[in-house]
């Protein structure tokens, strides 16, 4: 998987995540290099969770089709294996879409510093 995600965006040395929590999706609230914060306002990470919607429904959608069609297996079936392969892959896809979220933020502010000077 993309670890180079798991860093802090501006040094690349810091650790977006805390160590030891559930899930592995406890951030720090800053790089512990750095220092450059990691969440901004509240409401900063609401995107994240439609970000994980989609990433969650990109991964399940072609397994029910492929499930239902393919392996012609009951509606009832497929969906219950689905709704648990969504279950175990929750909290890996809120990593990730946490992670990219803090990375795009980064870049659009980086941006927009580039652009003022």
């Amino acid at each position: 998987m993309m670890f180079w995600l798991w860093s802090c965006p501006k040094c690349r040395k810091g650790r977006i995540f805390r160590p030891g929590t559930l899930g592995g999706i406890a951030l720090h609230r800053a790089c512990p290099e750095c220092h450059r914060p990691f969440g901004n306002e509240s409401g900063y990470y609401l995107g994240t969770l439609v970000a994980a919607y989609f990433l969650g429904a990109a991964v399940t959608v072609p397994s029910l089709i492929l499930l239902i069609f393919g392996l012609q297996w009951p509606i009832g079936s497929a969906v219950g294996f689905v709704l648990v392969e969504l279950l175990v892959l929750l909290l890996p896809l809120l990593r990730v879409s946490r992670a990219a979220w803090i990375w795009v933020d980064w870049a659009f502010e980086k941006s927009l510093d580039d652009s003022d000077s």
